[in-house]
C-alpha cells in the first residue's frame, strides 16, 4: 500500500523526498489535498479504524530542534516592542496581567538556512507577532508563502471588508 503511494507521489511529480520547501506543481498539489487537507486527515493513522472517529492516538515523531537564544528573542522584545508587529496585538491590553509580556517571535531567515555558527540580529532577523499572524507566515497552502507585508496588507483589506 504504502509503496503504491509512493509510486502515486512519483506519478504526479514528486522528485526526491522534500528536505526543506519545495514548489509544488498543481498535480501533485491536488493530489496531495485530496488525501490531506490537514494534519490528522483520513489515512494519516493506518492502524485506527476510520469509521470510528477515535482521536488521541500516540504517534512517535522525530524532528530536529533548533536552538534559540532567549537573549536575541529578549533584545527583539526590547527593540520592537511587546505588540505584534502585523495586527498590533498587545496581549497584556486584551488580557490584563495574564497576558502581561506574551509574544511570539518569528525568524525571517529561517533556522533551517543558517549555519551552525550564525549570530543572530535581533533588530533586522527576528519580530515580535501574535500566535495567529504567526501561523499565517508559516501557512504555505499551495506550495506559496505570504512574506510579513502581504499579511498586513492582507489584514487590512480584510479589517475594511468588515467595517
Amino acid at each position: 500500500m504504502a509503496q503504491s503511494r509512493l509510486n502515486r507521489l512519483l506519478q504526479y511529480g514528486l522528485k526526491a523526498a522534500p528536505q526543506g520547501p519545495i514548489k509544488v506543481e498543481k498535480a501533485l498539489s491536488d493530489y496531495i489535498n485530496s488525501y490531506f487537507d490537514d494534519f490528522y486527515a483520513e489515512g494519516f493513522f493506518n492502524d485506527i479504524d476510520e469509521k470510528n472517529d477515535h482521536e488521541g492516538h500516540v504517534k512517535t515523531v522525530q524532528v530536529n530542534k533548533y536552538e534559540r537564544s532567549s537573549i536575541a528573542r529578549n533584545k527583539c522584545i526590547d527593540y520592537w516592542g511587546k505588540n505584534c508587529l502585523i495586527c498590533g496585538m498587545d496581549f497584556e491590553l486584551t488580557y490584563g496581567e495574564y497576558g502581561k509580556g506574551f509574544i511570539h517571535v518569528h525568524h525571517l531567515r529561517p533556522l533551517y538556512m543558517v549555519k551552525k555558527d550564525y549570530i543572530v540580529d535581533y533588530k533586522n532577523d527576528l519580530i515580535p507577532v501574535c500566535p495567529n499572524c504567526h501561523a499565517m507566515i508559516h501557512r504555505i497552502p499551495n506550495g506559496e508563502k505570504l512574506s510579513v507585508e502581504e499579511i498586513k496588507q492582507k489584514l487590512g483589506l480584510c479589517i475594511k471588508e468588515h467595517e
